[in-house]
């Protein structure tokens, strides 16, 4: 269950919620947010929340956000993570 958080603290963030299906088919919604810079100050966990919400996710978990933020498609960066690129071992991997 989502539930509605009172953090105001705004930041990069990457959150992933699983969508509540009737037919028993995996859906994910994952969602990095820049944020930290003059044109994107990032969200707060309470957007995060109603992200999901909105996206009928019925179960939902934050990640490693900050400078971590970074979404990758076919090895090309796809947002502008807030201190540029940099190297982490934790990641998700979809096929």
């Amino acid at each position: 269950r989502i539930k509605d958080v009172n953090n105001e603290a705004r930041a990069p963030r990457t959150f992933i919620g699983q969508v509540k299906r009737t037919d028993n088919i995996l859906e994910y919604v994952i969602v990095v947010a820049d944020g930290r810079s003059d044109t994107n100050a990032g969200l707060t966990m309470k957007e995060c929340a109603n992200i999901l919400k909105e996206k009928n996710c019925h179960i939902g978990y934050n990640l490693d956000g900050g400078g971590s933020s970074v979404m990758m498609f076919n090895g090309k960066v796809l947002n502008d993570p807030c201190y540029g690129e940099r190297a982490d071992i934790d990641y998700i991997y979809i096929k």
